[in-house]
């Protein structure tokens, strides 16, 4: 519990240091290239702080009104009318409670409540990558890691676009990356992890993203797999589906306590999922802008979004490839299970999001095909021994992903330099590896 502390303790101090580094270069080094093209403009801003003033530029979403609403009293996700974040109360909690203490800490010196949202919701989903990336390394069950290692490590995790742009922002997307690292930990514990506690801890997740659904049911059906007995397994434990939804009942309550009745509006105004529920009885919900709610209009749309993903990641997923292959050949990289899990928790995700009803141009596979590109590559990067392929390898993944535009870009992506510089970067890791490895394998012979 100790060690495990530690390790979390120091994946967030590395972020304390990455996450304003990251906005430095982005905001700053590389400010002409830092548009986000839609719904968020990046603006000079002013705080005071000991009644001194001081400017800075940040990105402001047209989605912040409404999650400051939440920030400054909680209870105003229910209170307000049609209020569109209700259904992501833990989320909205964990920056609220945070925004309140460091109110308290830093009273004297009349700070803006403002800012004071901004740096919660920073240092919040600083909190949440963190614990994407501690629960991935104990599910690699990696031990030994100096904290340089775990820093460098925890780089190439905020270098995934979700992440970079992501960490200035109230929005509960990156909690995407936090379902696929759950499902990694749970689904690799080697029924470490009991059924009743699974159920509560994804039960309380679930009140943040209603994804960690599909973890708890695949854990689930994986449990219901192994027993010989199956029928009498699933009526021994079915009072644990109620224990998961156990929070949201609660929260059910509280909400109509206060007089209230709970509103969804991503199934009540948007139409997301519940859209296939009243195709099937012909009814069209949506139609229009980024609305595709019929069969297999749906299918079309996504495919689209995959194939923009696809070019808009196509250097770092070739690269990828090619090194997926390469470590096959290394004795020392038995984490073949992980790969498994890995694989099978993208593509559940991949077809859960085809289903949403509602396509941007780019940013549904996002959630399943780049967080797990990213979590390829660092793992890539773990595998390495050799000081110079470190060097190579995480140069040409700095050179591509810092430089790389936000994916609301209407041509998904805009040509830069630095990707030049980090191909050829790659393909000079490539040949020194090859070469590495080779020579390796014929000392074994």
């Amino acid at each position: 519990m100790k060690k495990n502390t530690k390790l979390f303790m120091n994946i967030y101090l590395s972020s304390l240091v990455i996450g304003p580094l990251i906005y430095f270069i982005v905001f700053h080094l590389l400010s002409s290239d830092s548009s986000y093209y839609i719904c968020t403009e990046i603006k000079n801003l002013e705080f005071f702080f000991n009644n001194s003033e001081f400017k800075f530029s940040y990105p402001v979403s047209c989605d912040q009104t409404n999650y400051y609403l939440g920030f400054e009293n909680f209870n105003n996700i229910i209170t307000t009318k049609d209020y569109p974040y209700q259904n992501r109360p833990l989320y909205i909690l964990l920056v609220f409670v945070v925004s309140k203490i460091l109110n308290l800490v830093f009273v004297i010196f009349n700070v803006d409540m403002n800012f004071l949202f901004q740096l919660s919701t920073f240092l919040v989903q600083l909190f949440i990558v963190s614990s994407g990336v501690y629960l991935i390394i104990t599910s690699l069950n990696i031990n030994k890691l100096k904290f340089s290692q775990l820093a460098i490590l925890s780089f190439i995790f905020y270098l995934n676009p979700l992440v970079k742009w992501g960490i200035f922002m109230p929005s509960h997307q990156l909690l995407t990356f936090l379902v696929i690292a759950s499902g990694l930990h749970i689904l690799g514990s080697n029924n470490r992890l009991s059924l009743f506690n699974v159920s509560l801890v994804l039960g309380v997740l679930f009140m943040a993203h209603r994804a960690f659904l599909l973890v708890y049911i695949i854990f689930v059906l994986k449990e219901i797999f192994h027993q010989s007995k199956k029928f009498s397994y699933i009526l021994n434990n079915f009072k644990y589906a109620f224990l998961f939804l156990l929070p949201y009942i609660l929260y059910a309550i509280y909400i109509r306590l206060l007089g209230y009745e709970p509103y969804d509006a991503a199934t009540q105004y948007w139409g997301q999922f519940i859209w296939v529920a009243y195709y099937m009885v012909g009814i069209v919900k949506h139609s229009g802008q980024w609305y595709c709610q019929t069969i297999p209009e749906n299918f079309i749309c996504y495919l689209k979004d995959t194939l923009n993903t696809i070019f808009y990641l196509g250097l770092p997923i070739l690269f990828s490839l090619f090194n997926f292959q390469r470590f096959k050949k290394f004795k020392n990289f038995k984490i073949k299970n992980f790969h498994i899990n890995l694989f099978l928790l993208v593509l559940i995700m991949f077809v859960f999001w085809s289903f949403m009803g509602w396509y941007p141009p780019l940013r549904l596979n996002l959630y399943s095909i780049g967080n797990g590109l990213i979590i390829i590559l660092a793992i890539q990067f773990l595998s390495l021994t050799k000081k110079i392929e470190k060097i190579l390898f995480f140069s040409s993944l700095l050179s591509y992903f810092l430089f790389l535009n936000h994916w609301n870009f209407e041509n998904v992506i805009f040509f830069h330099p630095a990707y030049l510089l980090s191909g050829s970067i790659m393909l000079l890791f490539i040949i020194i590896s090859n070469k590495n490895l080779y020579s390796n394998l014929n000392k074994n012979e």
